[in-house]
This record gives C-alpha cells, structure tokens and sequence, in this order.
C-alpha cells in the first residue's frame, strides 16, 4: 500500500529543538526547595546534570519523577506543577538551540510545523518569540491543553497537533523527539488513528543528539534515528520518496 504524502513535521521541545536541561534542573530544583522544604541536594538526581538528565529519561514523564524520587505526595505535586511556568520565566539560565535546528526547520519549510510536549505552551511560546521564530510553527500543543490523564505517551496532544496542521486529510506525519515516550506516544497514535480508520500514518524519529537516553530505554522502537538536526532533512526527503 503507498503511503500517503509527508504533510507536516511535528516536535519535542525540551532537548529536541532546545537544549533546556540545565534550566529545568535549575526550576526543579527551586521547586523542589519551595514545595518541600528540603535542600535540592538531599535527592540523588538533583546533585548534577547527568544524574538529573539519567533520572529523566528512566522516568515516564514529570509527575512520576516528582512521586517517585522526591516523595511528594499528590496536594505537593499539583502545587509544584502550577509554580513550573513561573520559576521558568524567572531563571536566568539559558537555553540554546541545538546547532541546525533551525537550518532543519528553514530546509522543511514547505511543511507545515508543530510542537508538542509536556513543557507548558506559555513557556514555548516565549522561547519562539524571543528568537524570532513564532512564524515557523503553525501549531504549540504543551501540557496544559490536554487533560491531565492523557498526557503523553497517550497520543491525544499529538493527534491535537496532527489536526490543526493537516485537517481531515490523509497524511503522514513526521514526529521528533528525544524521549522513549515519544516514540511510544507515536505507535499510540497509529493503533487509534488505525482502529477509526483516519488515513493518517506517524513516523517516529528519535533525536539521538538531544537524548540522554541509551538505545535500550526505548522499549518502543522509533522508526528512524538522528543523530543531528540535519538528519531530519534526510528522513524527510526518503520518507517522501518511498511514498511516491
């Protein structure tokens, strides 16, 4: 069976298009002092950058990380989670681009792109306009548009995102990102997009240039891997060839 067209690009944020860990050990731990009263330092994956970054990427996703290595219990956790836009938009720490993201994106611009991610869209939304690329991504789905319940890996975020780009045609779309759950949130999407009968395809790629996540984390297999930002390009142009 042909596939269908590439009809857009979708993206990670955190560590996929934006080197954001020293800044998001540098909130959680803020977090983590205001919310429970202890020194960041009492907890193991809050010593240094790589024990925080190794913690992450064994972990589903910020609640879990949260309950399971600092002990908050749930009344902590929701607290900590409405402070996390607010200490990010107050630390100084900086973020960067990972070198040729943005040549990627410049070289897909005839696709329309889009971000999802379990960062908030506010916090999203402010790093795009600073640097002056707003206009290069259609649509920003963060964890705050989707219930708390249906976060990723469940695919409901992304499939947000595939709508707002492609509409109600069929398509195939492209998702990067640096985290096992993404490609697992990829395969979700395809069982339901398959069990409606939308003609709508996701091809996962793992960006292996922003993960801290070694091959034997993924417990879903990404479809393709990239090891830089340009390697995007490539799997595009051969994911559109095989298409045709």
């Amino acid at each position: 069976m042909t596939r269908p067209p590439v009809r857009a690009i979708i993206w990670d944020f955190d560590n996929t298009l934006v080197d954001t860990g020293a800044r998001n050990l540098s909130v959680t731990r803020r977090i983590i002092r205001h919310v429970t009263g202890r020194e960041p330092d009492d907890f193991a994956p809050l010593r240094d950058q790589a024990a925080y970054d190794q913690t992450l990427h064994e972990t589903q996703d910020w609640r879990e990380l949260y309950s399971i290595h600092f002990g908050m219990v749930e009344h902590q956790i929701v607290a900590a989670g409405r402070l996390w836009t607010r200490f990010q938009r107050t630390d100084a720490t900086p973020t960067t681009w990972f070198p040729r993201v943005t040549d990627a994106v410049g070289q897909l611009r005839r696709f329309p792109h889009g971000i999802v991610s379990l960062n908030t869209r506010a916090n999203i939304e402010s790093t795009l306009e600073r640097d002056g690329l707003s206009s290069a991504f259609t649509s920003v789905v963060g964890c705050g548009d989707v219930p708390r319940d249906r976060q990723k890996p469940d695919p409901e975020g992304l499939m947000r995102c595939v709508l707002a780009l492609v509409g109600e045609v069929t398509a195939t779309v492209i998702y990067v990102g640096d985290h096992p759950i993404d490609a697992e949130c990829a395969a979700k999407a395809n069982d339901r997009y398959a069990a409606t009968g939308r003609g709508v395809k996701v091809v996962s790629v793992a960006a292996f240039y922003g993960t801290k996540a070694s091959e034997e984390c993924w417990p879903v297999e990404p479809r393709f891997r990239a090891s830089c930002p340009l390697d995007v390009v490539r799997i595009v142009d051969e994911v559109s060839a095989r298409g045709r």
